[in-house]
C-alpha cells in the first residue's frame, strides 16, 4: 500500500525546493517501499518477483520452484488458504495468482523437474487469464445485437429449433427470411411488437452467445433445448440489469436498445398487476446495485447461471459436461474473489454473488408467468374485434416464455 496521494505531492514539493541535487523521484508512489504483503497480507520487505510481499512468502515461493516439487492438496475443494497449517500447494498457486511471476526465479540449480513446474504455472496463469478474456469477448460480441434490435417493421420468425441448428449469427442482417410484420397493433394504450422486440431482441442475443461456448457443441439438440428455455430469461435479465447500470447509468431496468419493458392494461385491477409485475423486475437490477458487482463477477456469474446441470431431462452425460463446465466458472470466480478482497473477504464475496441466484431464477418465472397472461389477454381481445390474424407472434419468444 502506497502513502495518501496529498502525502506523496506534499514530498515530492518539499523534495522539489531542496534543489536539483534533492532526489525527489524517491517520493514518487510508485517508488514507495510497500507496507503489505500481498500474499499473507504481513509486513511487507518489498518488491519480490513482481509483487509486494513479505521476506517469508519470497523464500517459500523461490524454494518450491527451485526444488519443483509438484505438492498435493491433502484438503481438495476444503483447504482455506494460508491458514495456521498452509497447504503448500494451494499457496504456491496463490502465490501465482497474486501475481508472482515463476519466470524470475533466477538460479544455478534449476533443474528439469523445476523448468517443468515453473512452465506448468505459467500456464495455469494464462488458462485462468484467458477464461475472463474469452466471456469478455462472447459478451462484446453480442452487445451489438442487444442494442440495435431487430429492424422496425420485421420480426424473426425462426423457431428455437432453428436457431439452435444454425450458426452462431450476431448481426441481423444476417438472420434467414425476417418477416414484415403485420399492421401495427394497439390495444389499450400499448405498442406489444415494440415490447417484444426489445425482449426478443435480448434473448436472442442471450441464444447465440450460448452457442459460442465450446461445451455446448457436447450437448444433443434436445438438451440444448431445454436448457435455453429455462436459462435464456436468466441470462437476458442479468444482462438488461448489467446495461441498465454500467452503460446508461439507470437504477431502474432498461432494454439494452434504451426501450423499457412496460405493459399498460386499461382495468384498475390489471394496472396494479403491471406495477406489481414492474417492480418484481426490479430484483436482479437492484441486486447488483447492492452488491456493486464489476464487469468480471457479472460474466462469471452469468456462465454459471448458463451452466445448470440441474434442469429437468437432461441425459446423464450433458448433465456432466454442464458440471464440469459450471465448476470451473465457480473456481475461476472464487480465485477473482481471493485476489480482489484477499483471503477474509473473498469468501464472503463469493458467497454474497451466488445467494443472488434464486432472486434471479425467482424473476425469470415471474416473467414467463405475466408474458402467458398477457399474451392470452392480447389473443382474447383480438378474438373479441374480429380479427385474430393480427395478434402478435413471436415464435421463439413464446417457446422459452411458455416453457
Amino acid at each position: 500500500m502506497s502513502p495518501p496521494e496529498s502525502s506523496n505531492n506534499t514530498n515530492l514539493a518539499a523534495a522539489r525546493k531542496k534543489g536539483k541535487r534533492s532526489k525527489y523521484y524517491k517520493h514518487l508512489p510508485q517508488n514507495q517501499s510497500p507496507t503489505e504483503c500481498r500474499i499473507c497480507e504481513k509486513p511487507a520487505i518489498g518488491f519480490h518477483y513482481e509483487v509486494p510481499c513479505c521476506n517469508t512468502c519470497k523464500v517459500f515461493f523461490r524454494r518450491a520452484i527451485i526444488t519443483g516439487y509438484n505438492f498435493e492438496c491433502y484438503r481438495p475443494n476444503q483447504c482455506s488458504r494460508l491458514n495456521e497449517d498452509p497447504c503448500r500447494s494451494c499457496r504456491l498457486k496463490m502465490c501465482v495468482r497474486k501475481g508472482m511471476n515463476p519466470l524470475a526465479v533466477r538460479s544455478d540449480q534449476m533443474t528439469d523437474k523445476s523448468k517443468k513446474l515453473r512452465q506448468d504455472l505459467v500456464d495455469m496463469k494464462n488458462a485462468e487469464e484467458t477464461m475472463s478474456t474469452k466471456l469478455t469477448m462472447v459478451e462484446s460480441g453480442i452487445e451489438p445485437m442487444c442494442r440495435e434490435g431487430v429492424p422496425r417493421g420485421y420480426r424473426d420468425s425462426r423457431l428455437l429449433e432453428d436457431i439452435l441448428t444454425s450458426p452462431p449469427i450476431l448481426t441481423y442482417s444476417k438472420i434467414p427470411n425476417l418477416e414484415i410484420c403485420p399492421p401495427e397493433c394497439f390495444i389499450g394504450k400499448c405498442n406489444h411488437r415494440r415490447c417484444n422486440n426489445a425482449v426478443h431482441s435480448s434473448f436472442l442475443a442471450s441464444i447465440e452467445s450460448s452457442k459460442m461456448f465450446d461445451f455446448f457443441t457436447k450437448l444433443n439438440l434436445d438438451s440444448k433445448e431445454l436448457l435455453l428455455k429455462h436459462v435464456t430469461a436468466v441470462c437476458s435479465t442479468m444482462t438488461s440489469a448489467y446495461f441498465s447500470i454500467s452503460d446508461l447509468k439507470f437504477d431502474i431496468l432498461v432494454q439494452p436498445n434504451g426501450t423499457y419493458d412496460r405493459i399498460v392494461l386499461n382495468e384498475d385491477a390489471e394496472k396494479s398487476a403491471v406495477i406489481a409485475y414492474t417492480n418484481a423486475q426490479q430484483k436482479t437490477l437492484a441486486c447488483f446495485l447492492r452488491n456493486k458487482i464489476d464487469r468480471i463477477e457479472y460474466l462469471h456469474f452469468k456462465a454459471i447461471m448458463l451452466c445448470n446441470p440441474a434442469v429437468s431431462n437432461l441425459t446423464l452425460f450433458d448433465q456432466h459436461v454442464l458440471g464440469l463446465e459450471r465448476n470451473k466458472y465457480l473456481k475461476s470466480m472464487y480465485n477473482y474473489c481471493q485476489l480482489q478482497y484477499g483471503k477474509v473477504q473473498g469468501p464472503n464475496r463469493f458467497a454474497e454473488i451466488l445467494a443472488m441466484a434464486p432472486i434471479i431464477e425467482n424473476q425469470a418465472k415471474e416473467q414467463k408467468d405475466f408474458h402467458v397472461y398477457v399474451k392470452t389477454r392480447h389473443m382474447l381481445q383480438h378474438e373479441e374485434l374480429g380479427h385474430a390474424e393480427q395478434a402478435v407472434v413471436n415464435f421463439m419468444l413464446d417457446q422459452v416464455m411458455e416453457a
